[in-house]
């Protein structure tokens, strides 16, 4: 393998592991905000969609740790 395609892997890997960097930290502030969306509408009567941002605000936590956890192991799998 020559150095111009070790250059092209390595940014290839690169442009990954950024892009799972930016989807964890898009998914950990929407993991963050929708518990304050719910409790800033706790007090409404009508409020019946809390189960539905709950569900939504856990599985963004959890596909964010997923996507910490693929990119360190993609970074020691180099």
């Amino acid at each position: 393998m020559n150095k111009n395609q070790e250059t092209k892997n390595t940014k290839g890997e690169l442009d990954i592991i950024g892009l799972l960097n930016l989807g964890s930290l898009v998914l950990g502030l929407i993991a963050w905000i929708l518990p304050i969306i719910n409790l800033a509408k706790y007090e409404n009567p009508n409020n019946r969609s809390w189960v539905a941002r709950s569900i939504m605000s856990i599985s963004a936590c959890a596909i964010s740790l997923c996507f910490q956890i693929y990119s360190t192991y993609h970074r020691v799998e180099k």
